[in-house]
């Protein structure tokens, strides 16, 4: 494991210091690159030895918990975890043990050494039955995921409300990689490109998420927020809209309603932006 031991020590460079578990991730990659342009210090963990160095450290939350100075950080932001929907349904106890037990034990280790910790959520944790969840609409999560997600939010909520954010949030659009790129892969390979057509998301960009995260960091105002899309749209007219300018694309596009056997997808995707002021 690498060493932490020449991370900023508490005090005047405290505030100057961040951790973020699963830096590895989209998410983390981005938010990590934002706060070093801000001259914040950025030190990470990723359960992928290969990805280890100087400023990441080893933590699996499947594994032991290594000796992490939590109390060197001022801020702990948590992006690591089982985040596929189908993953979690047909891993249930595996998704219980990473996304619920791991990820509570590590919130309080970080709570007990006095950092403020920023949970990002999803909007699974409501049922997707109606567009534009407000963030003090009652819960109602139909996966595991979204299950776990909310069991997350409730503890941090009743753990130490001075020292917890939650940030639920949207469909992440990278600006490389994800949903697109996935798509123009298939497309290079001539595979047809199955799109939902009643099937409803409201896509957030990466730089509106990472933006969303540093507002919550830097007021540190405890409680549940929320960030995404301005509007909704179907996966089928949005990949129209992506290809419309691309016609050999867009005649591979085959639209298809929500897959059978999958009630725990969720119709509406969308949330009422809720952030600090």
């Amino acid at each position: 494991m690498p060493d932490l031991s020449n991370t900023p020590s508490l005090g005047a460079n405290r505030e100057r210091a961040a951790l973020i578990v699963g830096i590895d991730s989209r998410i983390g990659r981005a938010l990590a690159a934002d706060l070093q342009q801000r001259g914040i210090t950025v030190h990470g963990t990723s359960r992928k030895t290969q990805n280890l160095s100087e400023s990441v450290s080893l933590l699996d939350l499947g594994a032991a918990p290594p000796d992490i100075p939590y109390e060197r950080f001022a801020h702990v932001v948590i992006c690591a975890g089982m985040t596929n929907i189908d993953a979690c349904e047909d891993n249930q106890t595996l998704c219980q043990e990473v996304n619920i037990s791991a990820t509570i034990a590590l919130i309080d280790r970080c709570l007990a050494r006095g950092c403020f910790v920023v949970f990002p959520s999803s909007n699974a944790v409501f049922d997707g039955t109606r567009p534009f969840n407000r963030h003090d609409d009652a819960p109602d999560p139909k996966s595991m995921y979204g299950r776990a997600k909310l069991a997350v939010e409730n503890h941090m909520t009743g753990a130490s409300q001075s020292k917890t954010a939650v940030v639920r949030f949207t469909k992440v659009m990278p600006p490389d990689g994800g949903i697109v790129e996935k798509w123009r892969s298939d497309a290079a390979q001539g595979k047809p490109i199955t799109v939902y057509e009643d099937k409803l998301f409201s896509p957030i960009s990466m730089e509106n998420t990472v933006r969303a995260l540093h507002l919550v960091m830097s007021r540190e105002q405890p409680g549940i927020f929320q960030a995404g899309g301005e509007r909704e749209i179907t996966y089928s007219d949005f990949a129209r809209q992506v290809f419309a300018h691309e016609p050999d694309i867009l005649k591979l596009l085959r639209p298809v309603p929500e897959p059978p056997g999958k009630p725990y997808f969720n119709r509406h995707n969308s949330l009422i932006t809720h952030l600090p002021d």
